[in-house]
């Protein structure tokens, strides 16, 4: 008896029983170090003051065609509120369209403030950019040779700063601090870029394939140190000359970059030397020198004209190397 008397123990605040010091929280600025409730009646308290996802819920949506504006508390239509994304089922925003609006415009406000600092007006009342303290320094010294680097604070020779693009002076910060500043970014950012290019290369594929092809062309052209002035758009035009198809079998897929007189053999890369045959056929004339073509771009336009260069009739050549 004498032992359970001198245990240690406190009144509930709310429910009045007496109970072991243990049963409540400790409480750091409170006399005896612990809370005034224990801790049955702190998690009725907690459990009280606490709503279900279904209350708060409702509170946000009072029904399914109307929601409570984050920062207006207003209670307006779903067609009012905008969505986070293009992607259809995706949540509407948590403030309304003209709260939104209004932070954009206050946000907008700012941003123009801070740009404002970075240009100037000219004599002839241009807007140009703000010269950086090293081109200052330069125009008051032409014959300065060395500058200070803002990121590292080191002097250097005007050699080691990087022109700009937009003011046609120095950068302020050496190109030392920025090689080592863009590959932080380029580390930061090559998964992202990485990820973005697999993806495009699986939605177009045909064309990237295509790319491809014509790249390869140009490299053995570079190669070959013959004339290389094919364009896309030229490469285009002549398929579309000839109808998009084989001058060979007529067949209209697969159609590759086929050159009168081949690389190899010094003929150009351009215009007046290449012809759509199918990957067979290209194969098959391999390095010979054989012009399927029933006329030559801007040179003459067969009858049946279909189109810009008219259309091919159908082909007549022979099938047999």
């Amino acid at each position: 008896m004498i032992q359970e008397q001198s245990k240690p123990s406190k009144a509930c605040s709310r429910c009045g029983v007496i109970q072991p010091i243990a049963e409540f929280h400790a409480h750091p600025t409170n006399k005896d170090g612990r809370q005034a409730l224990c801790r049955s009646c702190m998690r009725i308290a907690k459990r009280k003051g606490t709503k279900t996802r279904a209350e708060l819920r409702a509170e946000v949506f009072p029904d399914e065609k109307s929601k409570r504006c984050s920062k207006c508390h207003e209670v307006k239509p779903l067609s009012e509120y905008g969505r986070r994304n293009e992607r259809p089922g995706s949540q509407v925003r948590a403030e309304c369209k003209e709260c939104q609006g209004i932070a954009y415009r206050t946000w907008a406000n700012k941003a123009g403030r801070m740009r404002a600092k970075r240009f100037t007006i000219d004599e002839g009342g241009a807007i140009v950019w703000k010269k950086s303290s090293i081109d200052l320094r330069f125009e008051r010294r032409p014959n300065l040779l060395e500058a200070k680097c803002k990121c590292c604070g080191r002097t250097l020779p005007l050699e080691q700063f990087h022109k700009s693009s937009q003011t046609g002076g120095f950068r302020h910060i050496c190109s030392d601090c920025r090689n080592e500043a863009e590959a932080i970014r380029y580390e930061r950012t090559k998964e992202h870029f990485a990820k973005r290019r697999r993806e495009y290369k699986t939605t177009n594929s045909e064309k990237v394939r295509e790319w491809s092809r014509q790249g390869e062309e140009r490299r053995r052209a570079r190669k070959a140190a013959v004339e290389c002035t094919l364009t896309d758009s030229e490469w285009a035009l002549v398929l579309e000359a000839y109808g998009n198809r084989c001058l060979r079998c007529g067949a209209t897929q697969d159609l590759t970059i086929d050159h009168v007189v081949p690389i190899s053999a010094g003929g150009p890369h351009s215009l007046d030397n290449v012809q759509p045959l199918c990957k067979p056929c290209n194969s098959k004339k391999h390095t010979k020198t054989v012009d399927y073509r029933p006329f030559r771009i801007g040179t003459h336009t067969p009858s049946g004209k279909d189109g810009p260069f008219g259309a091919l009739e159908d082909p007549q050549n022979d099938l047999s190397f």
